[in-house]
């Protein structure tokens, strides 16, 4: 983002030291680590302040798939970066509960979800933001994959 962004300042937040090194080295490779800020942080907690855009892939996997998945990505992925409890909504609700005050007005919230949590998603978010537009959008195979919250202008 902050390579397409070039006006853009982006905090990166993540839960994970390693996470965190990965993408400071990363904004380093791609020449915008003067415009990237990496804090280790409980979901939004670390946020300096409301911003116009928040994304985030949160764990949505539930604690019931984790044995099916693939070896891998079981194998070599941490669990925590991927199960979400035992609905796969643990962090996704949470995230929810916090994100409107983060927002700056007419903010948008682009969420990855997996694709059987379209329905349970869209309606956590209209429950915490009730004054935004929630919109689901499904990916190239039809499936149900990211959820977009708008909020108002003021």
């Amino acid at each position: 983002m902050a390579v397409h962004l070039p006006q853009a300042t982006l905090y990166a937040l993540d839960a994970s030291a390693g996470a965190l090194a990965v993408v400071a080295e990363n904004a380093r490779r791609h020449r915008v680590a003067d415009r990237v800020r990496c804090l280790q942080s409980d979901l939004l907690a670390a946020l300096p302040g409301p911003v116009d855009l928040i994304t985030a892939n949160l764990p949505y996997v539930t604690s019931e798939e984790w044995p099916a998945l693939a070896p891998e990505i079981r194998d070599h992925e941490p669990r925590a970066a991927l199960d979400g409890g035992s609905d796969g909504l643990d962090l996704i609700r949470r995230l929810l509960a916090t994100a409107g005050p983060c927002l700056c007005p007419g903010g948008a919230l682009l969420l990855e979800i997996g694709a059987s949590q379209g329905a349970a998603v869209t309606t956590l978010a209209r429950k915490h933001l009730s004054q935004a537009s929630v919109q689901l959008v499904q990916d190239f195979a039809g499936l149900d994959r990211l959820v977009v919250v708008e909020t108002a202008y003021l």
